[in-house]
């Protein structure tokens, strides 16, 4: 059996969420709980939901992440640069350039760490368990 919504989608009965889940808990839990909600970006009732399923919300990025996130942007502008130059070098100079052990170990020096950080940050922000927030 389907039901027509507001939004022209079909939902059938059996995804709709029409049972409700009470529980009680003490002016500490409860402030903890908001809490918790509010630093992923989430209402009580999702976040609660999502931790009763078994997922666990990110906490929203801080303005340190968000910072750091652009400078993750601009060291990826830097290797783009940098690749759009080498694409325009002829293939002499390529081998010129790669066959040039100071050069090439500089150029890993300075890259590694960047890399590295890159990996670092994606594995850090990959979510475990990924809920989601607007289903019905």
């Amino acid at each position: 059996m389907k039901e027509m919504t507001n939004k022209s989608k079909l939902i059938s009965l059996e995804n709709k969420r029409n049972h409700v889940v009470v529980t009680k808990v003490t002016q500490g839990e409860y402030s903890k709980i908001c809490s918790a909600a509010k630093s992923c970006n989430m209402t009580v009732s999702s976040f609660v939901r999502a931790r009763c399923l078994g997922y666990k919300p990110k906490n929203k990025l801080s303005n340190e992440e968000i910072k750091l996130l652009g400078n993750l942007a601009k060291c990826r502008i830097d290797m783009v640069n940098f690749a759009n130059a080498l694409s325009g070098l002829t293939n002499e100079q390529k081998l010129s350039l790669f066959r040039n052990y100071r050069v090439m170990f500089d150029w890993y020096e300075r890259v590694v760490p960047i890399t590295n950080a890159v990996v670092d940050y994606l594995q850090s922000v990959q979510k475990v368990n990924d809920f989601p927030s607007s289903s019905t």
